[in-house]
């Protein structure tokens, strides 16, 4: 079924307002799940409505309260997210980087007890339409083993960033250090499908096409040992470094109890106009425009990272957004 972005917005911001949120917590939830939609990456999308739901509901979030800085110097900011609704912290996080980086040319923020955020791309596109360059990165619960082993130990930990230009849609990239995001074997279990071979591993360390047998086992890092030395970057980095859970500690979305996730979370803005010049936007749109005008391939079309979120984006504003009838039913039996 097709619905209109607007009636999408309304309907989800309503969800979390009847559910006890306040208006500026609810939209800070609501809209980069809508966007992740929009986009076209219906895994971290609206889908993830009632199970939000259902925490707040529980007590299992934190709803009165704001992060709260453990470390402030000019360089960085260490908060404590304090177990909030993951979007809403990760927002937070994003513009608090923004507006210091305005000042200094460069801001990170580290963040512990946080929670699952949706898509990554969603906080750096933040910075992106703000005139910043953003880079964000997160550890997530152990789903893949060290090259070698057989013991969950290492997540499936995102990361992306973001450069505007002047008149082209911000470079946008996002990824997981997985072979595959987790989410995606979901979706194949749902649908009762099977998935690519390379994927993942059963829980003896043999290859499976089966997702079920892959959710129990392990997700096979993208690019051998160079996905498990990223993803060993990020856990370091946003989750040790944070003062939050790593590797194997820490906490997962589902079933998790009155617990916090305690996922670590990296957010960095970067002010290209103070590094480099008011002309940075404009070498932007001409180091877009040489890639795009390259030779290629016959068959095949140069594009940008981002380009198919952008295109996703126009037509799901334009056109209406389709949702399975099964997720809206989902949704919309929440109010009931």
């Amino acid at each position: 079924m097709k619905i209109s972005y607007d009636t999408l917005e309304k309907e989800c911001i309503n969800i979390f307002c009847e559910t006890g949120c306040s208006a500026d917590v609810a939209q800070k939830a609501v809209l980069p799940l809508l966007l992740a939609e929009a986009c076209g990456v219906s895994s971290h999308g609206i889908r993830m409505i009632p199970a939000h739901i259902q925490k707040i509901k529980k007590g299992e979030y934190s709803m009165d309260c704001n992060i709260e800085k453990e470390i402030e110097t000019s360089a960085f900011t260490r908060v404590n997210c304090k177990n909030q609704i993951g979007m809403v912290s990760a927002t937070d996080c994003m513009q608090l980087a923004i507006c210091r980086a305005k000042e200094s040319g460069i801001y990170s923020v580290f963040a512990n007890h946080c929670n699952t955020f949706s898509a990554a791309f969603v906080y750096v596109l933040q910075a992106a339409r703000q005139g910043m360059i953003g880079f964000v990165m997160s550890n997530s619960p152990a789903q893949m083993a060290p090259i070698g082993g057989c013991s969950r130990l290492l997540g499936t930990n995102p990361m992306a960033y973001a450069v505007p230009a002047k008149t082209h849609n911000p470079i946008v990239f996002d990824m997981a250090t997985s072979i595959v995001a987790k989410s995606k074997i979901n979706q194949a279990k749902e649908h009762c499908e099977q998935i690519p071979e390379g994927w993942a591993l059963d829980v003896k360390g043999n290859p499976t096409t089966d997702p079920e047998e892959a959710v129990k086992g392990l997700i096979l890092p993208m690019a051998g040992a160079k996905g498990y030395g990223l993803t060993m970057m990020i856990d370091l980095l946003a989750g040790l470094l944070s003062h939050a859970q790593y590797l194997d500690g820490v906490g997962r979305f589902y079933g998790s109890g009155n617990r916090c996730m305690n996922v670590g979370q990296c957010f960095v803005a970067i002010d290209p106009k103070i590094i480099y010049g008011e002309t940075f936007y404009e070498e932007i749109d001409t180091y877009i425009e040489k890639i795009h005008n390259s030779i290629c391939l016959e068959n095949q079309t140069i594009r940008i990272p981002g380009e198919r979120k952008f295109e996703m984006l126009q037509k799901s504003k334009k056109y209406g957004i389709d949702i399975p009838e099964d997720v809206w039913n989902k949704i919309m039996d929440i109010e009931k």
